[in-house]
């Protein structure tokens, strides 16, 4: 089962300059205009929403053209690369921008850059990490305000939760409602479940579903977060029930859901079964 959620891809990336505004400039010996850089602002990827006009459509024959399809790739590879989270927030200007497509483009070219290398390598890994840690420092301090924001909130829910019939606490502060008992055997931690489910937050927004997975999924108890691991072992194959599992057994500060969230699974289980024995090494060849 995957359980993704975009979370917070600009997090780090202020004030960001939409697509008309950045003029990429490929000549080192001519550089941005100083006063355009003048208040440094962080590059971000150009604006999501669609030009005014709408996208630009296909030819005649409905095929783009191949300078167009380069362009996609580049935009899938910079984007599987998370460019955008890992590089964009070191970049401090559109001059500094610049230089970064030059640096792209020279190397893509096989070129060489026109610096002394061994004395410009070391002031730029210098650079690099003092940025680096800068960003951390920021990313760091909003994961921990967005955690307390979300802990305090889950606690009070908690709280509530708590005094309503039929909602039990586990030692470990799981809390979960047996919505419909199972007929069939109760998984164990060293077995998988093919389950149905809803996962949503506190505020009923759903972040993942098995519409959203197009049918049933399959979890391998041993290999889930502990709160998940634990609820599945509750009610057996038929059965349903709802877990409400605090941050800590679940993704933590640091996982693919807003840090210290509360999360909410409703499951029912469908199949109860063995794991797969571990695939043996082939033998070596004599």
């Amino acid at each position: 089962m995957k359980l993704t959620l975009p979370i917070l891809a600009g997090l780090l990336v202020a004030a960001p300059l939409g697509a008309q505004s950045i003029k990429i400039n490929l000549d080192p010996a001519k550089p941005a205009d100083t006063a355009k850089a003048a208040a440094p602002a962080a590059v971000a990827a150009p604006a999501a929403d669609a030009p005014a006009q709408g996208p630009i459509k296909p030819g005649a024959d409905g095929k783009y053209n191949d300078v167009q399809k380069m362009e996609m790739y580049g935009f899938v590879i910079a984007s599987q690369l998370r460019m955008v989270e890992s590089i964009t927030p070191l970049i401090a200007s559109e001059e500094e921008f610049d230089g970064f497509i030059r640096g792209l483009a020279t190397a893509l070219a096989n070129g060489q850059l026109p610096y002394e290398m061994s004395i410009l390598a070391p002031q730029t890994q210098e650079m690099v990490k003092t940025r680096q840690e800068v960003v951390k420092a920021k990313f760091d301090k909003a994961v921990a305000e967005m955690s307390a924001k979300n802990k305090t909130e889950a606690d009070a829910f908690l709280a509530t939760l708590d005094a309503k019939a039929g909602v039990k606490k586990t030692a470990s502060g799981l809390r979960y409602e047996i919505i419909q008992d199972g007929k069939g055997a109760k998984a164990k931690l060293t077995q998988v479940v093919k389950v149905l489910f809803k996962a949503t937050f506190i505020d009923g927004q759903v972040f993942d579903s098995s519409e959203n997975q197009k049918g049933p999924s399959e979890l391998e108890l041993s290999k889930t977060v502990p709160g998940l691991a634990e609820g599945l072992q509750i009610v057996g194959q038929g059965g349903k029930i709802k877990l409400y599992v605090p941050a800590q057994l679940a993704y933590g500060d640091r996982g693919p859901v807003p840090p210290g969230a509360l999360t909410i699974f409703e499951f029912e289980i469908v199949e109860v079964k063995d794991a797969p024995k571990p695939t043996e090494a082939p033998a070596a060849k004599k």
